[in-house]
């Protein structure tokens, strides 16, 4: 069985439900994110899905993992930088 329909079903399910949850547990356990961070999140997790952990050897499906792990992180740490923004400006109030 399969968890996803398809690549954009996937592309979705990162967007609407991974993402924001992998944000959400990292502000509430006081994680803080940079503007570096977000810039350096999506690279990172390419490389490591693609080059070390060998996701070439899968050829499209390999470089298609590893996109959507780009995907996830760059959103992950826009979701959790946007989460500090309002928390910031909260308690300036």
């Amino acid at each position: 069985h399969y968890s996803v329909r398809d690549a954009a079903h996937h592309h979705r399910m990162i967007g609407e439900r991974y993402a924001p949850l992998a944000a959400l547990k990292m502000f509430e356990a006081g994680k803080r994110t940079s503007a570096l961070r977000i810039a350096v999140a999506a690279p990172a997790a390419f490389t490591r899905s693609f080059i070390l952990k060998a996701g070439f050897r899968d050829g499209l499906a390999g470089l298609s993992i590893a996109r959507f792990a780009a995907h996830h992180a760059f959103l992950k740490h826009l979701l959790l930088w946007e989460k500090q923004q309002a928390e910031d400006v909260s308690s300036k109030l």
